[in-house]
């Protein structure tokens, strides 16, 4: 039961995601990046990204299971701004199934940290798109927790949906909007 509530709860924030196509993207000079948007059950998601990496890159890919539904581990670091806190290091790990109509379902944790050493850590879930040019594009929700008082307790128990493009090369980039 627990499942089928996650697998609702992530499809719902995921139809939320196709209403940021439309959004102008992080660091554009736009009064409109301090709005609210108004999506479906008058959820609203903050236009600016709370989050925005600078920098990112896959390190590491391991193969768990190569028979049905292919299955991999993969780890990756970013850089990156959180607003009203500057600079963090964002990294984590994925379990991903690879289908075989070019689309990843993914599952991750991992840790954001503060230059003063804050963290959150995080749970997410996604579902990814392989286009012609091996590139992925992730849509996805985020759980944080955070584990000390600090610059990142705002996040503790909060919500994120995000996108996030992976390059054929490795390189990564994500945006996380805030789901209040």
């Amino acid at each position: 039961m627990e499942q089928i509530l996650l697998y609702v709860t992530m499809s719902f924030a995921i139809l939320g995601l196709g209403f940021l196509t439309s959004v102008p993207t992080y660091g554009k000079e736009d009064k409109s990046l301090n709005a609210q948007v108004t999506v479906p059950n008058d959820t609203e998601i903050s236009v600016g990204p709370l989050y925005h990496s600078n920098i990112g890159k896959v390190t590491s890919i391991k193969i768990l299971n190569v028979t049905g539904f292919p299955r991999t581990e993969v780890s990756f670091t970013e850089n990156g701004t959180m607003m009203g806190i500057g600079y963090v290091t964002n990294i984590g790990t994925f379990l991903e199934t690879n289908k075989s109509d070019k689309t990843i379902s993914g599952q991750g944790k991992g840790i954001i940290t503060t230059t003063d050493g804050d963290l959150v850590m995080w749970t997410s879930y996604d579902l990814g798109q392989i286009n012609s040019d091996k590139n992925e594009k992730y849509r996805g929700i985020i759980f944080f927790d955070a584990v000390s008082k600090g610059k990142l307790d705002f996040l503790n128990n909060t919500v994120g949906l995000y996108t996030s493009d992976v390059g054929s090369n490795g390189s990564s980039l994500r945006q996380i909007w805030q789901w209040k």
